[in-house]
Parts: C-alpha cells; sequence; structure tokens
C-alpha cells in the first residue's frame, strides 16, 4: 500500500467528506435527509468521478464497490438495521469514493469489500451502542456513525 496523492483522489476524498458532514448534521438534527439532497450529493458525485477521470482509472473497484454495497445494504434495510436515507447515503459515498482513496491496495475487490464492509460495521456498531446508551424513541442516527467509519477507514491509509 502506497500513498497517492493524485487530483482525482484528494477531490473524491473531500467531496466524500463534505457530503459526509452535510447529510451527518441533518440526519442528527432531523432524523431525516431529504431525497432531494441525496439527489444532489448523488449529482454531485457522479460529475467529479467523470470529470476528474476517477472511474476510469478505478472502474473495476467502482464496480464492484457499488455492486457489494448495493447488495448487502438492501438486506440490511429489509431486515430494518437500516433506514432508506442510510442506504442511499451510503450509495452515494460509495459512488464518489469506493475505497482507500489516498492509497490502494493491490486487489480492487478486495479493497472495495474490505472498505466498505469497515464503514457498514462501524454504522452498525454505532447505532448499537448508541441504543443502548440511553433513553431513545426514535432509531438512531446512522450516517454520523457512516462517516466516522469512512474517516477510520481512510487513515488506514496512512498506517
Amino acid at each position: 500500500m502506497m500513498l497517492d496523492l493524485s487530483g482525482s483522489l484528494i477531490l473524491s476524498f473531500l467531496t466524500a467528506v463534505v457530503l459526509l458532514a452535510l447529510y451527518s448534521y441533518l440526519d442528527m438534527r432531523n432524523r431525516r435527509v431529504p431525497n432531494g439532497l441525496v439527489l444532489a450529493g448523488g449529482i454531485l458525485a457522479l460529475a467529479v468521478i467523470l470529470l476528474s477521470g476517477h472511474l476510469q482509472n478505478r472502474l473495476l473497484l467502482h464496480l464492484s464497490a457499488f455492486v457489494f454495497v448495493l447488495v448487502l445494504s438492501y438486506l440490511l434495510f429489509r431486515i430494518g438495521a437500516f433506514g432508506g436515507a442510510d442506504v442511499k447515503v451510503l450509495l452515494v459515498i460509495t459512488l464518489v469514493s469506493p475505497g482507500l482513496e489516498l492509497s490502494g491496495l493491490s486487489n480492487p475487490l478486495f479493497e472495495s469489500i474490505l472498505s466498505a464492509g469497515l464503514q457498514m460495521l462501524v454504522m452498525l456498531l454505532g447505532g448499537l451502542g448508541y441504543a443502548r446508551h440511553g433513553d431513545h424513541a426514535a432509531p438512531p442516527p446512522l450516517i454520523p456513525f457512516l462517516f466516522l467509519g469512512y474517516l477510520a477507514v481512510q487513515l488506514f491509509a496512512f498506517a
């Protein structure tokens, strides 16, 4: 694993951080993220990866991460572990930043599953901890835990 600070990778990382900060704020404040904002984030994510060359340079990583997240998050939604906004935001983040942005592993399939799997694990464990520590009638806000998971996975590049 080698540190890579190319423009397309930094742009994808920064886009994901800005979107996650906005979505986390809304999730904590209102317990909902409007579909229009998620759609706008998805359009922004698509523009960033197309215009920066990120999609072309890391096509296998994008495809494997998106399919993995789509299948697993849908299953978690069906059993009630994720809400609709959680799934949509996770797909937007996977679109713009499917793996380790500031470095990369030699196997894109492994990188995509590792990155997305760890992010979803942090979401679930964070939500579980939040729900167990306090008297909360509403479901826990999971997007802030996705933000933490995303940052933890990206910091893995520096380890």
